[in-house]
């Protein structure tokens, strides 16, 4: 027998998982299982749900087991879905596709775009027991942010039939009530959040800000992604770092289609102090920050950070330089702890990091197009798998250079 299908305008968690990141998809399944509601690290704006679902295509397409994540967020705990067991069904509208670790996610959209509904487990009927809800006027009892007035006899129908298809038992899970957590939230944060030096790591002060907000002479935090790392003679350590926001007063990485780069770092064109030259990776244009680090950063970055990590770097020195020609960060000691360090590594489920990561995709996604329509109107004689070939050879090209040049340090 077939899976049931979805009502109109939904798509089954197996397409879903398979839809292209970015993609906003309207969805229900099953809950079989959730993490307890919780404050999201960083600067603590957000409350977040992690939640799993499952339903009938990705059990039948041998996906089962721990099912579709999903990772909701909202400014307020009560916006987020009121899961309170396995088994309830939660129905999710306009909610984006993503991928983190390797892993398809959906994840909310910013500014309440995302709506959502939960169905207790034990208010959905037996389909026996349906004839009110699907030939009458009968409404399921539900909870959430979707104005239930566009809950229509399909969408009942579908959610009573995908209850009784999984079977999956009901058990309760074990969170702290909702008024609990915010009045924890308040004991720990009674105003502004700020920085608890003897806090988690990545922790954030109301200092924080984006690459793109970033102004002269002005201490921030920055949550960014390492893009190079050069060790001075001095023993000093400079990193040169994005979120993908940009900054028109920092200096400017011309992509390779505007002229040919044999820029290796800032001050030193021609790689006398650095390894060996070789192509800028990108990004590309006002998106990269340097950021140079005195002791004790220097040691910890050079010994903890590679390219490609995620980390925090915190009350960092923004200064234009003496000629006013690019903007860039300064680490010093702290005056009142000398062994401080202000660099710290970051998870990937942060949401700062989810949002950076969003943010990266979509400059990659974009130049990609921007390439592909290059390469088709310079040689217009190459079909579409031509020229997809020619990009992934010479992809290929670049990482071997790449991966030669990291293998001469």
């Amino acid at each position: 027998m077939p899976p049931i299908a979805p009502p109109s305008g939904f798509i089954d968690l197996a397409t879903a998982q398979s839809a292209a990141k970015f993609s906003l998809v309207n969805v229900i399944g099953v809950v079989v299982d959730c993490l307890s509601p919780m404050r999201t690290a960083g600067a603590g704006t957000d409350f977040v749900i992690t939640f799993r679902l499952q339903d009938p295509s990705l059990r039948d397409a041998m996906y089962s087991g721990e099912g579709l994540k999903v990772r909701y967020f909202s400014p307020d705990i009560d916006g987020l879905p009121s899961i309170k067991a396995k088994g309830d069904i939660v129905l999710l509208r306009s909610i984006r596709v993503s991928e983190f670790d390797n892993e398809k996610l959906l994840i909310t959209v910013r500014g309440n775009q995302t709506k959502q509904l939960v169905f207790s487990a034990t208010s959905v009927p037996a389909p026996a027991l349906k004839l009110g809800y699907v030939a009458g006027n009968s409404k399921l009892r539900c909870h959430g942010t979707y104005d239930q007035k566009h809950l229509f006899i399909p969408h009942q129908d579908y959610i009573i039939t995908l209850k009784d298809e999984m079977d999956i038992p009901v058990q309760p899970f074990d969170f702290m009530p909702a008024q609990a957590l915010v009045a924890s939230n308040r004991a720990t944060h009674p105003g502004p959040v700020v920085a608890d030096p003897k806090g988690p790591a990545g922790a954030y002060s109301t200092k924080f800000k984006l690459v793109k907000d970033l102004q002269h002479y002005i201490f921030s935090d920055i949550c960014v992604e390492v893009v190079k790392t050069f060790t001075n003679n001095n023993g000093n350590c400079e990193l040169y770092v994005t979120d993908y926001t940009a900054n028109n007063q920092m200096f400017y990485y011309a992509p390779p289609e505007e002229k040919p780069s044999d820029l290796v770092r800032d001050g030193d064109r021609f790689g006398h102090c650095g390894p060996s030259k070789q192509n800028w990776p990108g990004p590309y244009g006002f998106l990269v920050l340097k950021v140079n680090l005195a002791e004790p950063h220097a040691s910890f970055a050079t010994q903890n950070v590679a390219e490609g990590d995620m980390i925090a770097l915190e009350n960092v020195k923004v200064k234009l330089m003496p000629d006013s020609s690019r903007l860039e960060g300064d680490m010093w000691p702290d005056h009142n702890n000398q062994a401080k360090v202000q660099v710290r590594k970051l998870r990937h489920d942060r949401r700062e990091i989810i949002d950076l990561c969003l943010r990266k995709e979509e400059y990659w996604a974009s130049r990609r197009t921007g390439e592909e329509k290059q390469t088709a109107a310079a040689e217009p004689h190459l079909n579409k798998k031509q020229r997809r070939k020619r990009r992934l050879a010479e992809e290929a090209r670049q990482k071997a250079e790449k991966d030669a040049a990291e293998a001469e340090k």
